[in-house]
């Protein structure tokens, strides 16, 4: 009974199979298939490899901004232009099949440029690049057209990781990265070749980082060593040029300098106004003992008597009772005794006398000229010694101000050195 109703209802158990196939076919045929692949890596985060649990424990906020902040460097540029770079490497060398057809003439069309001419250049480029972990630059025509390329390839950033996720395993010590593509081949290039990245990368920036900070730390140290012993040159030269050696002898000494010029100006001075009075006393006696002096000196004794007989007639016939011009009667009279002593005293100058004078007013001009000389030439020495005082203190405090700028370079350059071999000591205990 079931054999008989097989048979009856073969065409439906032919045609049913058959068309599953027919439209299996088509669908492979006409239909675009995506492949997606998936790795994941172990970070190691969450992991204790402690034997004794000493009551560490984990910080649970903290372990995952260290997953959030380990997925964006994955999803970072400098990671997946490495990956773009060994995409497009791979396929410009791929002696078999590469993972993206393009139609080259319309490819090289769109980029106005001939692909196969400049392939050799591309790829040693690349290699370059993947080699050093380097980007390529925009400012670069040449390396512009490569990026490009890249882009014709659609192995650039933003096309990468629009089919690209990466995410954490739930609560686990994993990240989970997938990839999807047009070529099965290609997906499993990309998130194997993006792990070897990312831990490359990774790994790389851990290393050159305490080596960078070690490296500026010892650049630094130099720099403040180079600025020390510059410093130090400096004031050697300056107190070399400028003979800056027992800054308080020196003063000390100078001191006592002036003072005894100071003394010796005094005294000189002192002979100086002596020799003065000496020239104008003498003078004065020779003028007194000239013709002229007489001749007006007799004038004056003559005036003098004429109007003291005046007044005393005056007097006399007032009957002697005018108080007034008895005072000037009587001082007239004292000027007359001094005018006739003088004339008494001038007269009795013999020549030889007044040849004496001269003489004698003569030496005291002379020496009173020499005295005027010493005195300036001592004033000149003192004021000597003074600006040299002063330019020598201006130099002792350009001398103490440029110590006091090796005393600053020299502890900065202490300090940088404590720290360049503390970061030093530091990198050595962690790597062993």
């Amino acid at each position: 009974l079931l054999f008989r109703l097989l048979v009856r209802k073969k065409w439906i158990l032919i045609s049913v199979p058959l068309l599953a196939v027919i439209c299996a076919f088509l669908i492979q045929i006409f239909s675009e298939w995506k492949f997606r692949s998936t790795a994941q890596l172990a970070t190691g985060i969450t992991i204790n490899d402690e034997l004794i649990d000493k009551g560490s424990r984990f910080n649970a906020y903290e372990i995952q901004v260290t997953f959030i902040n380990l997925m964006e460097v994955i999803k970072s540029r400098a990671v997946i232009n490495q990956l773009s770079y060994q995409l497009l490497y791979h396929d410009l060398t791929a002696k078999e099949r590469p993972f993206r057809n393009h139609d080259r003439e319309k490819l090289e069309k769109d980029l106005d440029l001939d692909l196969q001419k400049y392939k050799a250049e591309f790829t040693a480029i690349l290699k370059g690049k993947i080699d050093s972990l380097t980007s390529l630059r925009t400012t670069n025509l040449f390396e512009k057209k490569l990026e490009d390329v890249i882009k014709a390839y659609g192995y650039d950033y933003e096309s990468v990781l629009k089919d690209l996720g990466v995410a954490r395993v739930n609560i686990s010590d994993y990240i989970e990265i997938e990839y999807v593509s047009e070529n099965r081949l290609l997906s499993a290039y990309v998130v194997n070749t993006i792990c070897s990245e990312f831990i490359r990368y990774y790994s790389n920036v851990k290393l050159s980082s305490s080596s960078v900070s070690l490296e500026s730390l010892n650049t630094i140290a130099e720099q403040r060593r180079q600025v020390f012993e510059s410093k130090a040159e400096e004031l050697r030269v300056f107190r070399a040029n400028n003979e800056i050696i027992g800054a308080g002898s020196e003063s000390e000494s100078k001191l006592r300098q002036i003072q005894h010029y100071e003394e010796l100006i005094e005294s000189e001075r002192h002979q100086l106004r002596g020799f003065q009075l000496t020239v104008a006393n003498l003078e004065s006696r020779l003028q007194e003992a000239s013709a002229e002096f007489n001749n007006k000196l007799n004038e004056d004794i003559v005036t003098l008597r004429r109007r003291i007989n005046t007044l005393n007639d005056k007097y006399t016939s007032g009957g002697q009772r005018n108080k007034v011009l008895q005072d000037s009667v009587t001082l007239l009279r004292r000027s007359l005794q001094t005018l006739l002593q003088r004339a008494a005293e001038t007269s009795q100058l013999t020549p030889t006398e007044l040849n004496d004078l001269r003489n004698r007013r003569d030496e005291a001009k002379v020496n009173m000229e020499a005295s005027r000389d010493n005195l300036a030439s001592l004033t000149k020495i003192v004021n000597t010694i003074r600006y040299g005082i002063g330019d020598y203190a201006n130099k002792e405090a350009m001398s103490q101000s440029i110590e006091g700028e090796v005393e600053v370079a020299r502890t900065e350059y202490l300090a940088a050195q404590a720290r360049y071999n503390e970061a030093k000591a530091k990198v050595l205990t962690d790597r062993f």
